[in-house]
């Protein structure tokens, strides 16, 4: 009797797992891997492996089917191999995919894919973005370099006391088109400011000076080197920037000062140290004591009375 409960038990699907996986239904699916042919028919792939009805999954319906396995066919409707037929899934543009935001908005989310290929039909790649960037720079700096050369020929022509030169001039014969209007904002600019240009010459020439060392310049001399805001320009100039030089040679000589004072304080902590204070590591601070014991002093003297009272 315990054999025959043993057996039963065995043989439910609900106690071994195994049964139910191959039960007949399991077996139908192998057609996805081996369908039938014309030499074999469903019977010849699946007569061995068919087991009775009772060990079939009972809660096989409750699951989904996302696909109809194929049917039983005879040996003459072989030849006809069966496809699965997959359920339809609602297929999207893809260009238009949406999306719902945390406020139950739809929002039109345009796929990576087809950018990349859109990109790849255009002829554009990731490998060409860097270059486009570089050649952008390129051009920048050369439009910066294009304004400050016509800014520095206007300038000059403004302290040659010349007016602006035309569009047919020979100033502008192979010039480009922005080398041509930054000259004439630069010259408008500027012809109005010629004594600050002349100035600033000056300023320039003294400021040199006062780096290499070199004594002021008179006014006679400075009138022979140009007009009067030249000489202005340089005489301001030179007096700033020598102040400015003595500041700092000030400021330096401090700081070597404080760097030496302080060296030597450290060296002196380090040669002499302070007076009751212990030489030795931290670790053995403890058992040594700083004060000196004089190893002279007598012990207290005892009165009669105490000596009594002490006395057992």
């Amino acid at each position: 009797m315990n054999n025959q409960h043993k057996r039963q038990r065995m043989d439910s699907p609900q106690e071994n797992p195994l049964r139910a996986f191959f039960s007949e239904e399991f077996l139908k699916s192998t057609f996805l891997i081996i369908p039938p042919t014309t030499s074999l028919s469903a019977e010849d792939i699946l007569g061995p492996f068919i087991t009775p009805q009772r060990f079939s999954y009972q809660n096989q319906q409750s699951f989904p089917q996302y696909f109809s396995l194929p049917q039983l066919q005879p040996t003459s409707m072989a030849q006809e191999a069966a496809i699965p037929q997959f359920t339809s899934v609602p297929s999207f543009p893809p260009s238009q995919h949406l999306v719902e935001s945390a406020n139950n908005q739809q929002l039109q989310q345009t796929p990576r894919v087809g950018e990349k290929r859109k990109r790849e039909e255009t002829g554009q790649s990731f490998s060409q973005q860097p270059q486009d960037k570089n050649e952008l720079y390129k051009q920048r700096l050369k439009d910066e370099c294009t304004m400050d050369s016509a800014k520095y020929d206007a300038q000059q022509r403004i302290l040659q006391n010349l007016p602006c030169p035309e569009d047919h001039s020979p100033e502008f014969a192979n010039a480009d088109f922005l080398y041509k209007e930054s000259y004439k904002k630069f010259y408008q600019q500027f012809v109005n400011d010629r004594d600050k240009l002349i100035a600033d010459k000056g300023g320039q020439l003294a400021r040199y000076h006062v780096k290499i060392n070199k004594p002021k310049l008179t006014r006679e001399e400075l009138s022979e080197l140009g007009e009067k805001p030249y000489a202005e320009g340089y005489l301001a100039s030179y007096k700033r920037a020598m102040q400015r030089k003595q500041e700092e040679a000030a400021s330096k000589r401090q700081q070597t000062q404080a760097a030496a004072s302080n060296s030597q304080a450290e060296q002196q902590s380090v040669r002499a140290p302070a007076a009751r204070q212990s030489v030795l590591p931290p670790t053995f601070q403890f058992f040594s004591d700083p004060i000196a014991i004089n190893t002279n002093a007598h012990p207290p003297k005892t009165t009669e009375s105490e000596k009594k009272h002490n006395t057992p």
